[in-house]
């Protein structure tokens, strides 16, 4: 387990997934950092963000350390792990193959 290359990998995957999103059309509904709360309903970040009313605030709320180690747990367990990317030795291939496994 190279837990450096997965940092490395997640700091690229959260530049694009954004912050805090609620569309009613999007199937996975309220989602912070591509993390969907129909799909992972128990992590702190929502206990967090159900206290802010706006929008505006929840989009430009920073995670405590241990919300955010709960998202990088979610990433690692459930990405990271279940698609064997320790096994990629290129590391090009190894961030499509994670990119992927997060947006399949």
């Amino acid at each position: 387990m190279n837990k450096e290359k997965f940092k490395k990998m997640l700091s690229v995957v959260l530049k694009f997934e954004g912050k805090y999103s609620f569309d009613k059309d999007d199937a996975g509904g309220e989602t912070f950092m591509g993390i969907c709360r129909k799909y992972y309903p128990t992590i702190s970040i929502w206990g967090s963000l159900d206290k802010m009313k706006l929008i505006g605030k929840k989009r430009g709320y920073k995670p405590t350390d241990k919300e955010m180690e709960e998202i990088e747990n979610v990433y690692f367990k459930n990405f990271y792990q279940k698609a064997n990317i320790d096994a990629f030795e290129d590391s090009a291939l190894a961030m499509q193959i994670f990119d992927f496994a997060i947006n399949a």
